[in-house]
């Protein structure tokens, strides 16, 4: 279980789900080591006492000038313990062992395009080992290329 987020309301699936996600980042890390994880689950960070690799804990947030910038940052020498990716809208009130797509909007199409443009660059930029997946997380230990 997850001790951090201990009487947080929410529905047994995604409790589930997230609390096996994090007992996962926490094989592989240890508290104050650096994970990148996307799209909108900030709250892995908090949750897995990691911190959010090139200091920003909500990447896909950014507009998309300020996205390639921070993506600039990523390189082969520099890279996180662990890539952790989200396969579920999570932004969604009824994620949790279910797959959910993002609702078609502009919003929801730039989100898409920015999840794209970020699996490219962690892709070239870092060799991912799948090391965990669940219908919602999918968990990459890095290493250089």
């Amino acid at each position: 279980s997850v001790n951090r987020l201990s009487g947080v309301f929410t529905t047994t699936s995604r409790s589930e789900s997230f609390c096996s996600l994090i007992n996962q980042i926490k094989l592989y890390t240890k508290k104050g080591d650096r994970i990148f994880a996307y799209p909108s689950i900030s709250m892995v960070y908090f949750a897995s006492e990691a911190l959010p690799f090139a200091n920003h804990s909500w990447i896909d947030l950014l507009d998309f000038e300020a996205l390639h910038k921070k993506l600039q940052e990523f390189s082969e020498e520099n890279f996180p313990v662990l890539v952790i990716k989200s396969k579920t809208n999570t932004s969604d009130y009824r994620w949790g062992g279910v797959r959910l797509n993002r609702k078609s909007c502009q919003e929801a199409e730039d989100m898409e395009k920015k999840i794209e443009i970020i699996d490219q660059v962690v892709h070239c930029k870092w060799k991912l080992t799948l090391v965990w997946s669940n219908l919602d997380f999918d968990v990459f230990l890095t290493s250089r290329h």
